[in-house]
């Protein structure tokens, strides 16, 4: 569903890590498709609750054309990340997990 756009090289604090999120209709899997509803969710280091972002009424998630939507999200912290991605007719999640390295750096 979702495909993790970074270059390759460890990540630090203060990268920006973009989600893209292609929709496909389940009966072929080759037409690109808006779903009925779209929700991104955002783990950060040492948090228990996550951020949710809907298509529609977050601004962070974003539509580029039919059934291709991609979210940026700033790794403003070192640790694990974790993003799950929903969309619901067709319903299907994806999940991505991003280690963040702390910065040598005091802030």
């Amino acid at each position: 569903m979702a495909e993790r756009v970074l270059r390759d090289e460890r990540i630090y604090p203060g990268d920006v890590a973009r989600f893209s999120i292609p929709v496909m209709d389940p009966d072929d899997d080759t037409t690109a498709v808006d779903p009925v509803a779209l929700v991104v969710k955002v783990l950060a280091p040492g948090e228990t609750t996550a951020t949710t972002y809907t298509y529609g009424t977050d601004a962070e998630l974003v539509r580029s054309d039919t059934g291709e939507y991609y979210i940026d999200i700033e790794l403003d912290d070192g640790g694990n990340w974790f993003v799950r991605m929903e969309s619901t007719t067709p319903t299907d999640a994806d999940e991505y997990f991003i280690l963040v390295l702390p910065s040598v750096f005091p802030a």
